[in-house]
């Protein structure tokens, strides 16, 4: 019987949390008279660089370097392959 009394408190304090909401907010909600006239845009997502390695051999030694095809630029330093 003592367990069943303590736990009345416990069982009202969960019963109070998960009890759905009844109050409404009484103030006046008014629209607003704006409306977005719609417009064509077109949006394209934006492609990463190609990048892709070149080779070349120098004395019988290869090499290899990338190289953004998108900028037409080197990236990094000539390296053994």
């Amino acid at each position: 019987m003592k367990k069943r009394v303590k736990l009345i408190p416990v069982y009202l304090l969960v019963f109070s949390l998960f009890a759905p909401c009844t109050t409404q907010a009484s103030t006046n909600i008014t629209h607003s008279t704006y409306t977005a006239t719609p417009q064509k845009i077109s949006i394209s997502p934006r492609r990463g660089d190609v990048i892709e390695w070149r080779y070349k051999t120098v004395n019988g030694v290869l090499y290899k370097r990338k190289y953004n095809k998108t900028t037409h630029k080197w990236i990094g330093k000539w390296v053994k392959a």
